[in-house]
């Protein structure tokens, strides 16, 4: 019922993501295999935990690369824990299933080889010759599958561990609830374990934000001088490397276009997806080279010809204003320097925002 039912329900989304309009083709994770669980990863905290040693934490913080990407840690009593239960109870086929299935996925998110105390090989093709080969290094090779990042399957690990341990506990709960002289047992000890299975986990402390999403005040409020239906240069350039510029257009209520952006959008008739190693997932051009180099705090040599080819791509896109928030780069005094060497100086500079008038009105 349930592959009948996905079926029907999935064909048609799956069909569009796959060959809809403006489907991608191939690869969209550059080096997805990078981001796989380390055998270690599922008994040994990375720093995120509260409970830690403090020797292996350097290592374990490295585990699929990155701690944001690293979600296969369990626990040692937890694993032993389920150990002992599916022991226990064999032939119950719930445990049985959720925990063989935890495993399954425990072993997928280990990716197309196996990866031991360090940094995941960074080859795309998973196993590299000599290492341990592993079930992901097929499915690596298979349409769709080549983008799946393997650490993220470690979110189904926890899953099933979870309904695992539910019924384990339930089960345990009620044996002892049967007993004669047993109801103290049955209240006390599935307590004791859950404790004892989860505490482990916990974390130290609540995550905080990726980045700072505040948006400047110019784009709210009434400061705002961009024309309405007009085209603005925002500085930093908008892009995979610094895409909190779409969060400002947004706020504005897309008063106004804006070249770039962070997105995916299929070139060519291949419909691969662009790619800039300076820029990540978006399109190139001069602009962004220049503009994310300079937010970088590393701009190029200030040359006629670079100034002249600049003035032309921003005429060519009908850029009216230039609004640079330069207290998002790197060298925020040289970032603006490096835009009056190109725009002279800037017509107005309110609340540490910087905007030049170019007088280039939209087509039409």
């Amino acid at each position: 019922w349930a592959g009948g039912l996905s079926v029907v329900v999935l064909a048609w989304p799956a069909w569009f993501l796959a060959r809809g309009p403006g489907h991608i083709n191939g690869p969209v994770q550059t080096v997805a295999q990078a981001y796989r669980a380390d055998l270690l990863g599922l008994v040994v905290p990375d720093g995120r935990q509260q409970l830690h040693v403090n020797s292996w934490v350097t290592m374990a913080n490295h585990f699929a690369s990155s701690t944001a990407e690293n979600g296969s840690y369990l626990g040692l009593p937890l694993v032993v824990l389920l150990g002992l239960g599916l022991w226990w109870r064999r032939r119950n086929a719930a445990v049985v299933v959720t925990t063989v299935s935890a495993a399954g996925a425990f072993v997928l998110s280990l990716g197309g080889a196996l990866t031991v105390r360090g940094l995941p090989a960074l080859s795309p093709g998973g196993a590299a010759r000599g290492d341990v080969a592993l079930p992901q290094a097929l499915l690596y090779k298979l349409p769709l599958l080549e983008n799946m990042i393997p650490a993220r399957v470690a979110l189904l690990v926890a899953l099933m561990v979870a309904v695992a341990g539910g019924v384990l506990l339930d089960e345990l709960h009620a044996r002892l609830g049967a007993r004669r002289h047993g109801r103290r047992l049955a209240a006390g000890l599935p307590a004791v374990a859950a404790a004892l299975a989860l505490f482990p986990l916990l974390p130290a402390g609540l995550e905080g934000s990726v980045a700072d999403h505040q948006t400047p005040p110019y784009f709210t409020s009434a400061m705002a001088q961009i024309p309405p239906g007009t085209v603005a240069l925002v500085f930093p350039f908008p892009s995979g490397t610094f895409p909190q510029p779409v969060l400002w257009q947004a706020e504005a209520h897309f008063r106004f276009a804006m070249p770039g952006g962070s997105y995916f959008v299929p070139q060519g008739p291949a419909g691969h997806v662009a790619f800039s190693p300076a820029l990540a997932y978006t399109r190139d051009s001069l602009t962004a080279r220049v503009l994310t180099r300079v937010a970088q705090g590393s701009p190029p040599p200030r040359r006629p010809a670079l100034r002249s080819s600049l003035v032309a791509q921003w005429r060519a896109w009908h850029v009216g204003t230039v609004v640079a928030v330069p207290q998002d780069s790197a060298d925020p005094a040289g970032s603006v320097a490096f835009l009056r060497w190109v725009l002279g100086t800037p017509a107005t500079n309110t609340g540490g925002v910087a905007i030049w008038r170019t007088g280039n009105p939209p087509p039409g």
